[in-house]
């Protein structure tokens, strides 16, 4: 794999993971000021959330294989 694309995939890795992470974060704020109280607003979003932090992990662990994968 080139340097060029490596990068490239890099970056769409962890573009995806700001983005789902800021829908996340901003859906639960906006939920949280018209729930009842006692009512926990991320449970809606936790499968999202979970995937944000999956997608965050790949992202982390392709940064580290740079010296295995271009060559």
């Amino acid at each position: 794999m080139k340097e060029k694309t490596y990068k490239s995939i890099n970056n769409i890795i962890f573009a995806a993971f700001l983005m789902m992470s800021a829908y996340a974060l901003i859906k639960v704020y906006i939920l949280r000021s018209s729930v009842p109280e006692g009512m926990c607003p991320v449970e809606n979003y936790r499968p999202l959330m979970f995937a944000s932090i999956g997608v965050g992990i790949a992202s982390f662990v392709f940064s580290f294989l740079k010296k295995w994968l271009v060559k």
